[in-house]
């Protein structure tokens, strides 16, 4: 009975063990949302749309030629306010891309994560069935998990970095809705 529960684990094991060549993969052409206080930002394709939380109804539009739309009406911009629009836009696909990045790392790190504890549970039972030293076993999954620690916390740093990033994006956002007329009027900024 035991033999068949250890060959069991093997083979589950094993089975495990091939599906980690599938590359990760996340989609970014999908709707993306930024929820801050006052606003939700997504993304449909190259235009960023915003919805005020107290007026969910009117859409406001910042498209890829930076043109910027309130309802269905394009908004006359002074060229301060076109460069504030610009730069939001900018730092907003940025922010995301960046986000996404850290966020593919993420998930590589923990299929590495995961593939050392599969390893270090089929090396242990090996260890049981052969004999094997299991100090030995030990100093080698704990090099690789010292590895994986230093990549975490690189991963770590850089989500770090992608906070205050996000917070220069609202700080840009609200100049925005603070200084262009027609944002002024919807009244977003209102608690």
């Amino acid at each position: 009975m035991k033999a068949q529960v250890t060959f069991g684990i093997v083979v589950l094991l094993a089975l495990v063990m091939t599906s980690w060549g599938a590359p990760v993969h996340v989609d970014i052409h999908k709707d993306h949302v930024i929820t801050m206080d006052f606003v939700d930002v997504s993304v449909d394709g190259a235009d960023l749309i915003m919805h005020c939380k107290n007026d969910e109804d009117t859409e406001v539009v910042i498209k890829e030629d930076y043109s910027l739309w309130v309802g269905n009406e394009q908004v006359s911009l002074t060229p301060s306010e076109e460069k504030l629009v610009m730069d939001f836009y900018n730092a907003t696909f940025s922010l995301i891309q960046d986000a996404l990045r850290i966020a593919r790392k993420g998930v590589r790190l923990g299929l590495k994560g995961a593939k050392i504890g599969l390893s270090a549970a089929f090396n242990a039972i090996v260890a049981a069935v052969m004999g094997e030293d299991e100090d030995s076993i030990e100093a080698r999954v704990e090099e690789k998990t010292s590895q994986i620690e230093e990549e975490a916390n690189r991963l770590e740093r850089e989500a770090n970095g992608i906070e205050e990033r996000a917070d220069e994006v609202e700080e840009l956002l609200k100049k925005m809705f603070r200084t262009i007329p027609a944002l002024q009027k919807l009244g977003c900024l209102e608690e």
